[in-house]
C-alpha cells in the first residue's frame, strides 16, 4: 500500500468521538512522522505486546484507507465524480487517523519499560494530527455533498450548496482546533501530570509482568502457553502473507492480508507475558501488594516526578485546580 502514514502518539476522547461522527474522512498528501524522543531501551513483554497492537490497529488504519481509495476511484452512472471523490477521500482520511492512532500506540505505551520515557507526553502531543485529519474529513463530506447537484440535480443545488458549505466550515473548525491542542500540550501544568501518570504507569506494568512471569515459571505452564501462542502466531501471520499475496491486485483484499499478518504478530508476543528466560522458579517477584509501595518509595526520575503516590497525586491534582480555577 503507498499511501502516506502517519506516526501518532495521541488520541483523546474528544477526538476519538469526532471520528466516529465523520467516519467518511479525507485523503492525506503529507507524510508526518513524530520520531520518538529517546532510543528506548530493551523492549520489555508488555512494550512489545503494546507495540504489535499498535501495529494491528495501524494495519487496519490501512483497510480503511484502502476502501477510501477505492470509493474516490468509482464512477456511478448519474452521480457527479466529485460526490465519490468527496466520499471516498473522507474515508481515506478517517483510515490515515487510525493509523496515526495505532503508530502512536506502539510508539508510546511500547516504551513501558523505559522509565525515561514519558508515555503519555508521546502520545498526547500528536492528537493534534488526528483531530486534523477528521477535519479534514468532514471538509470532504462537505465537498460532496455540495458536488451533488452537479449535473442532472441541478434543482437541488438551494439545500446541497449551503449544507456543503457548512460541513466545510464545520470541518475547518474541527481542523483549527489542533493547534489548540499544541499549545496545551507545551504547558509545564500539562507536562507535569503526564510526568507523574507516566511514571505510575511504568511501575505498575514492570512490576505487573514480573509477576505474570513469574506465576507462568512456577506454575509450569508459562513455557507450553508460549510455544502454543507462537505456533498459532506464526500460522496466523503466514495465513495474512498468504492473503496479501493471492489478492495483490485487490488493494482492499490485499490490506486486510496485513491485517491478518499483524495479528498473527501480536499472538506469537503475548507469550512472553507468562514466561521469560529470567525468571527462575526460585526467584519471587514483586507482589501486587508492593506496586503501590514501589509507587511511594522509588525516586521519580529527571526531578519532575512524584516521589510517592501521594505526591504523583498531589502534583496532579494541585496544578489543574490552579488551572481550572483561574
Amino acid at each position: 500500500m503507498n499511501s502516506p502514514r502517519f506516526a501518532l502518539s495521541n488520541v483523546s476522547t474528544v477526538a476519538l468521538i469526532l471520528a466516529s461522527v465523520a467516519l467518511s474522512g479525507c485523503s492525506s498528501n503529507g507524510t508526518l512522522r513524530v520520531e520518538d524522543p529517546l532510543t528506548p531501551l530493551a523492549q520489555s513483554a508488555t512494550g512489545a505486546t503494546a507495540t504489535n497492537t499498535g501495529s494491528t490497529v495501524s494495519s487496519a488504519g490501512g483497510v480503511v484507507q484502502a476502501v477510501g481509495s477505492s470509493m474516490a476511484a468509482t464512477e456511478m452512472a448519474g452521480i457527479d465524480n466529485g460526490v465519490m471523490t468527496g466520499l471516498g477521500g473522507a474515508v481515506q482520511q478517517v483510515g490515515n487517523a487510525v493509523d496515526v492512532f495505532g503508530q502512536g500506540t506502539g510508539n508510546s505505551f511500547g516504551q513501558t519499560g523505559n522509565p525515561l520515557v514519558d508515555i503519555l507526553a508521546i502520545k498526547l502531543e500528536n492528537t493534534p494530527l488526528v483531530v486534523k485529519e477528521i477535519g479534514g474529513a468532514v471538509s470532504s463530506v462537505g465537498d460532496a455533498v455540495a458536488a451533488v447537484d452537479n449535473g442532472q440535480l441541478s434543482a437541488l443545488s438551494p439545500v446541497t450548496d449551503p449544507a456543503g458549505g457548512l460541513l466545510n466550515q464545520t470541518g475547518a473548525g474541527i481542523a483549527s482546533l489542533s493547534g489548540n491542542m499544541t499549545d496545551a500540550m507545551a504547558n509545564p501544568v500539562v507536562q507535569q501530570v503526564t510526568s507523574a501518570g507516566s511514571t505510575m504507569i511504568h511501575m505498575i506494568a514492570i512490576d505487573t509482568e514480573a509477576a505474570t512471569q513469574y506465576l507462568g515459571t512456577s506454575t509450569g505452564l508459562g513455557m507450553p502457553i508460549n510455544d502454543l501462542l507462537v505456533g498459532t502466531g506464526l500460522t496466523v501471520q503466514q495465513a495474512g502473507s498468504d492473503i496479501s499475496t493471492a489478492f495483490a491486485a485487490s488493494p482492499v483484499l490485499a490490506s486486510t492480508g496485513a491485517v491478518v499478518s499483524s495479528a498473527g504478530t501480536l499472538v506469537a508476543g503475548v507469550g512472553g507475558l507468562v514466561t521469560s528466560p529470567t525468571t527462575s522458579s526460585n526467584s519471587t517477584p514483586p507482589a501486587f501488594s508492593n506496586v503501590i509501595g514501589n509507587l511511594s518509595s522509588v525516586s521519580a526520575p529527571a526531578g519532575t516526578t512524584p516521589t510517592s503516590l501521594g505526591g504523583a497525586l498531589t502534583s496532579v491534582t494541585t496544578p489543574l485546580t490552579g488551572l481550572l480555577g483561574r
